[in-house]
């Protein structure tokens, strides 16, 4: 069953030109790490800068960084859904937490327009939201499987949770569980 993504959304993501700039957000969480990676890219890959330093955007009150990451939508199948994602090992820092943990780190993504923000930058160089900004897409609770690094980049896929390999129903009444009804 696909999502819902209006049709005038899917139109200019899938045009090669478009009057407004798509931002993929992203929230990496792990044990490992102190605080929630976070971080946007622009379009297919891209940041903006001004003064030579990187642009990030507020959403929900906390502040993105800017990284021009490749990301590719997850797919919406009968599968459990699934894509790959490309970080630029900038800092180290995404890389280290990445390869080092032992569990997997989990990972938001939301889509939103750049029309939704304020052009103009903050103290923190970054973007506020004009209004309560529109989500068109997210992905939520997903998983970094795979990761593969180098100095340069981190490489992982996404993977979800495969409900339909869950057991249906999750509870069931056995003589061990409810005495009662087997009397």
């Amino acid at each position: 069953m696909a999502r819902p993504i209006p049709p005038w959304h899917r139109i200019a993501l899938d045009a090669s030109a478009s009057g407004d700039v798509v931002l993929m957000f992203a929230e990496i969480t792990a044990r490992a790490l102190l605080t929630p990676i976070r971080v946007v890219s622009e379009g297919p890959g891209g940041v903006s800068t001004a003064g030579g330093t990187t642009i990030g955007y507020r959403l929900g009150g906390v502040n993105h960084v800017g990284v021009p990451y490749r990301v590719d939508l997850l797919t919406d199948d009968e599968s459990a859904p699934r894509a790959t994602i490309v970080v630029p090992n900038i800092d180290r820092r995404i890389g280290t937490a990445a390869l080092l943990t032992t569990e997997a780190p989990r990972l938001d993504l939301r889509m939103a327009l750049l029309s939704d923000w304020a052009l103009a930058v903050d103290a923190d160089n970054a973007r506020s939201p004009i209004a309560t900004p529109t989500v068109l897409w997210q992905g939520l609770h997903l998983s970094l499987r795979n990761v593969r690094g180098s100095a340069v980049q981190i490489e992982a896929d996404i993977s979800g949770l495969d409900l339909t390999s869950e057991p249906w129903p999750a509870i069931r009444t056995t003589p061990d569980r409810t005495p009662a009804l087997y009397r």
